[in-house]
């Protein structure tokens, strides 16, 4: 059980006035739900009154892109290096080559990040989007709401002086529909640093340098016969590049407004090494 708290303040209820610098034991079951954020009431609440007809939610949705462990067998280099012209097989050399690269790739990576924390040597690219909504009684979808972009990081690379060389991390773009229908998207991507690139051109040109993914989501409300509000977030990742692996969490703020982290919303492993080489262009929201 969770209790809201309600700011000091004098109520008068027929007459009767009531000091609300209390707990007040409203059991908003809103607030405890899975996956949401926590309750403020935006209208006064008088002491015999039922549940609030209204309740705001807030949180954060975080998107991570990294490059987890890569098994020799997603090293294979079909369609990044070719035959040369009258052999059957690629040349031993750039093979080794490619398969030194690959087995460098993985060791100085090795990123999986359990939760949506800041730290730029956990993925290649975080984004964070705020996002928050009004639930009313009796109203299937959100009466009010938005989808913020908030900030992006590119990750560090190995690169020497360590700390120094990051990749480059793209705006969030974001469509935002909440407060019509309850639905919301957005499409993060980044790029790696110009330092890093001629390391992947080497062995075959790029035509498209990002890698990306696009998140959709839905809320819903719900009323119980007893007049409590509650509320659903639910979002998965829609589209997204077959390298490297890619992962949101959601993010809920307590009763001081910091973010505390909750679970993990959509989880998408990496495919083989070789899906730099193709990517697709970036996606819209």
């Amino acid at each position: 059980m969770r209790f809201l708290v309600v700011k000091t303040a004098l109520f008068v209820s027929r007459g009767h006035a009531c000091n609300a610098f209390v707990l007040a034991a409203l059991t908003l079951s809103a607030a405890c739900q899975t996956g949401i954020d926590y309750a403020t009431t935006r209208q006064g609440v008088l002491c015999d009154q039922g549940p609030p007809e209204e309740i705001s939610f807030s949180g954060q949705l975080r998107s991570k892109m990294f490059i987890d462990r890569i098994p020799t067998d997603k090293c294979n280099p079909n369609g990044v290096l070719e035959p040369i012209p009258g052999a059957t097989n690629v040349n031993d050399l750039r093979y080794a080559e490619y398969m030194s690269f690959c087995k460098l790739t993985d060791l100085s990576y090795e990123e999986h990040p359990a939760t949506g924390t800041d730290n730029p040597a956990e993925a290649r690219i975080l984004a964070i989007v705020a996002i928050n909504w009004t639930c009313r009684q009796h109203q299937a979808v959100p009466s009010s709401g938005m989808l913020i972009r908030s900030s992006e990081i590119g990750g560090a690379e190995p690169a020497r002086p360590a700390g120094l060389v990051h990749g480059v991390a793209d705006v969030t773009m974001t469509r935002d529909t909440i407060a019509q229908n309850g639905e919301f998207a957005y499409v993060t991507s980044g790029r790696p640093n110009a330092v890093v690139e001629p390391l992947l051109t080497m062995f075959r040109p790029r035509q498209n340098t990002h890698i990306w993914h696009r998140v959709t989501g839905k809320i819903t409300c719900a009323t119980d016969a007893q007049g409590m509000i509650s509320s659903t977030l639910e979002a998965k990742i829609a589209d997204a590049t077959k390298f490297p692996s890619h992962r949101v969490y959601e993010y809920r703020r307590d009763a001081s407004g910091t973010p505390i982290f909750q679970r993990i919303l959509a989880d998408v492993p990496q495919q083989a090494l070789s899906n730099l080489w193709y990517l697709p262009p970036v996606g819209a929201p």
